[in-house]
This record gives structure tokens, C-alpha cells and sequence, in this order.
């Protein structure tokens, strides 16, 4: 049954964004756009967590009777979800399509028709690169860039010692993530002073810590203590062999004014004009990379400080023109 318009009106809210994980990207771009952030998370395994959290996706899209709905891709269930109730009950519906929201990273055909059909059908698909907004485009979707809004994390950051030449690695070590080639690029400036910090659960590639006592490979850290680590480091890393992908944690990197060493794609390069050094996936190449990021630390802060200037006036017109696409009314412009 169709949500008239009367009853949303008198609802609670007039756009909610629903999320079955925490993401810094949920968190920056729901205030942004001032759009209420519920996070329906379950510990469950997965069917029972998936069954867990369609039931209250459910509940909550009863219970506010929205006029916009928000999602980000990925999970393809939730999407796929809020895409069948769209027209069922007649919302908007406006899905930000991350790099696997738009790519079956498994080459899987079946799982790239899924993605292409909702990502033409919903109403809106948000991305971060204009190659992507191509993609949508070519396929008969509605697609806008909006890159992730800086974090704010000002609260982490700390006065380091100059002469400190600590090193922190951003990695999930996941497929697309070079991280054998950084760890022999550590090897490679261990006789340098520099000290490696590596963040990310590295179990899941196999990696065997004692294999590389030349790096101090941190496991899953809470959120605390990674914005801690990235405060306290003059350098962070963060690398991906994915051509068409911007970084989290070149935007943490930037947040906090830290030199960034990343991967030499175009999107990259494109996007992070100033305060990053790009560099080829060979561990000579990053241990080059991380020297120069170093030695020209001063410089590279500099730039940030403008790079950041820039990139806000970018995001508020990116904001709202997707506010405008939504129609999203004053209840919503007023939260932002």
C-alpha cells in the first residue's frame, strides 16, 4: 500500500538513510546532507543477520513513512530491498553506489546485471568518480559525483615529533590491496629509521606476523585507535590496483594533514591535487614514494591545507545539487 502524500507530510521524518554497517562515508554524507543516519547493525551470522535486519528495515520504513530513502551500495540486499519497496510504497530512492555498488568486483555477469538494473532504476545513484557517472549514464541511470566528505576528526590530531619517522599503512588486505609490496618496501627503509604501523585484519590474507619483523602489523583496531595511529604517524600509506577507486583513508589521511602515498591512477591523481605522492606497485617505487612524501612533508601539508579548501566549496555544491535532484525540503536543509 502506496504512502499517500498527506501521510507523509505528517510524518517524522521527511528522508532517513538506513545502513546495515558502520561506514565513515554514512556518517559524513547523511549530516551532510541532513539526512537522519540509522544504522541497523546485527551481530548474527549472515542469513540470520540479513533476515535480522530486512525485518527491521522494514519496520522503520512503516514507521517513518519517508518521502526519500537513502542507501548505500554496497550491501546489494539492502538495495535491492529498498529498490522492490520503492515501488511498492512509492518513495524516492537514492542508492550511493561505492566502487563494488557499480562493479561486480567477483566478474561475476550475474551479479553486474543486479547491479546495472538498480542502479537504472533507482532514482538517483551517487558516486564518486565521473567515470562511474558515465557508466550509470551509458546503462539509462541518474548518476551524481560526490566524492566523501572530509571527516571530522580534528579531535585526534596531536603535535608530533618532526623526527619521528613513523609510517602508517591503511590496508583491509583485501584483493586489490598491494600489501606484500609495501611490506617489502619497509624492509627496504628499516635500515632508514623508519618504522611501519599496519592496520587491517590480516588474517583473512593469510598473513603470518613473524614473516615480517620489520613491520608492526596491528591487526583490526577500534576507531579510536586508528585516527590515534593516523594522528601520531608523518606519513600514511594507503594503496589500491582498483583503477576507478577513491581511498577512505586518503580522506583521513587529508583530514588530519598527513602526507599521503597512493596509488598512480588517474582518479587519484585527478581527485587529491595537492598533498600526495603517487606511486607504481613495486616496493622500490613506494619506498621512493614514502622517502620523498617525508622529506617533503612541510611542502605537502601546505598544499593540503588548500587542497581542503577546495575540496569543501566542491562538496557543498556536490550536496546540493543531490538535495536538489531529492527534492529534499527545508526540514532537511535545516539538520544539515
Amino acid at each position: 500500500m502506496r504512502f499517500s502524500k498527506s501521510e507523509r507530510e505528517d510524518s517524522l521524518s521527511e528522508a532517513i538513510w538506513i545502513a546495515w554497517e558502520k561506514h565513515v562515508r554514512n556518517q559524513s554524507l547523511s549530516a551532510q546532507l541532513g539526512v537522519e543516519l540509522h544504522a541497523l547493525l546485527s551481530e548474527r551470522v549472515r542469513l540470520l543477520r540479513y533476515l535480522t535486519c530486512i525485518v527491521r528495515t522494514i519496520h522503520l520504513i512503516e514507521q517513518r513513512r519517508p518521502y526519500v530513502v537513502f542507501a548505500p551500495n554496497p550491501s546489494i540486499v539492502l538495495t535491492c530491498l529498498l529498490l522492490g519497496l520503492k515501488f511498492v510504497l512509492g518513495y524516492r530512492f537514492a542508492t550511493d553506489a561505492h566502487y563494488a555498488g557499480i562493479v561486480a568486483t567477483n566478474g561475476s555477469w550475474m551479479v553486474q546485471k543486479v547491479l546495472d538494473f538498480c542502479n537504472r532504476h533507482a532514482d538517483l545513484v551517487i558516486v564518486t568518480n565521473e567515470e562511474h557517472q558515465r557508466y550509470v549514464r551509458s546503462i539509462g541511470g541518474s548518476a551524481v559525483v560526490c566524492e566523501d566528505p572530509l571527516p571530522d576528526i580534528q579531535r585526534y590530531a596531536k603535535d608530533v615529533d618532526e623526527k619521528t619517522k613513523r609510517i602508517f599503512c591503511i590496508c583491509s588486505f583485501d584483493v586489490d590491496e598491494p600489501y606484500v609490496e609495501i611490506f617489502h618496501a619497509a624492509e627496504i627503509l628499516q635500515a632508514e629509521g623508519y618504522s611501519f604501523y599496519v592496520s587491517g585484519n590480516y588474517k583473512r590474507a593469510g598473513v603470518v606476523r613473524e614473516q615480517w619483523p620489520h613491520v608492526n602489523v596491528l591487526g583490526y583496531v577500534s576507531v579510536e585507535e586508528f585516527y590515534l595511529r593516523l594522528a601520531e604517524s608523518q606519513v600514511v600509506v594507503d594503496l589500491t590496483m582498483q583503477e576507478n577507486c577513491l581511498l577512505c583513508g586518503a580522506y583521513e589521511a587529508m583530514a588530519l594533514n598527513k602526507p599521503l602515498v597512493t596509488s598512480k591512477t588517474m582518479v587519484l591523481q585527478e581527485y587529491f591535487t595537492g598533498g600526495a605522492v603517487f606511486v607504481r606497485h613495486e616496493p622500490e617505487a613506494i619506498a621512493e614514494g614514502i622517502r620523498k612524501a617525508y622529506n617533503k612533508r612541510g611542502e605537502l601539508k601546505q598544499e593540503i591545507e588548500e587542497w581542503k579548501r577546495d575540496a569543501h566549496a566542491k562538496n557543498r555544491d556536490r550536496i546540493e545539487k543531490i538535495r536538489r535532484f531529492m527534492n529534499l525540503g527545508t526540514q532537511a536543509v535545516e539538520r544539515a
